[in-house]
């Protein structure tokens, strides 16, 4: 509809990125892409993540699993008797933080890459989680103003951080505040011409401007496991 602008980029979009995070970024050019066959998230990151990669580097294992499994062992033992340099690992805390520390016992140090279904795995899962990447929509420790203005009047208020969806949510209200002054107007078919053309740069989770579709053309945050904290490793975008 013309009229439904999205705050959030797109699952295909994370896919898309982290393929171009793991070639540009972390310089590998072979990959095992480990998803759950079972979930429609981690199965439509793994698809955008093939379909981006496959100009840019090998995909040497391409390896499903069912969302009962609990033993990762075979898969690993797999993905470390091959020559891949990273694993493109998309789903949620619940099964990636078993599989990283299945992979951690196993001896696995190559890179896990992950979408923002890993945000929160180092509060259970910090030690085998620790060194790996997760694209989110921001990161609560980058040092930009805005971000860190965000953070502690947030924090000061609801006296915990703000997870991602707190900041697109906030994004979403200023997004739409910025397009009524860009129109002067509540005009509907005004206001959506403003949408259309918006172009705020303030935003928490990468500037913001909308495609054809409504979709968001913005920056995703790669985010690194350190000592158990988020730190920003890179912001990258698909063209």
């Amino acid at each position: 509809a013309p009229n439904v602008f999205r705050a959030c980029y797109t699952d295909s979009y994370q896919g898309e990125v982290a393929a171009v995070f793991i070639d540009e970024t972390l310089g590998k050019k072979k990959v095992a892409v480990l998803y759950n066959q079972e979930d429609a998230y981690s199965t439509g990151l793994a698809e955008a993540f093939k379909a981006e990669y496959a100009g840019r580097g090998t995909v040497v294992l391409d390896l499903a699993f069912a969302a009962a499994d609990t033993d990762f062992s075979s898969l690993l033992s797999q993905i470390a008797a091959s020559d891949a340099e990273a694993v493109f690992l998309p789903g949620y805390v619940a099964e990636v933080g078993v599989i990283l520390t299945q992979a951690k016992a196993a001896g696995l140090t190559i890179p896990f890459v992950g979408g923002d279904g890993w945000d929160g795995v180092e509060a259970d899962y910090a030690d085998a989680a620790e060194g790996h990447y997760f694209a989110n929509h921001y990161a609560k420790t980058d040092p930009a103003q805005n971000i860190q203005d965000f953070v502690a009047n947030f924090t000061a208020k609801y006296k915990e951080a703000p997870n991602a969806l707190a900041a697109l949510a906030y994004d979403a209200v200023y997004a739409m505040a910025a397009a009524l002054e860009d129109a002067g107007s509540t005009d509907a078919d005004d206001l959506i011409a403003a949408l259309a053309s918006l172009d705020y740069a303030d935003a928490v989770t990468g500037a913001i401007k909308f495609d054809a579709d409504g979709n968001p053309i913005k920056a995703v945050t790669m985010i690194q496991i350190v000592n158990g904290e988020h730190e920003v490793k890179a912001k990258v975008s698909v063209n």
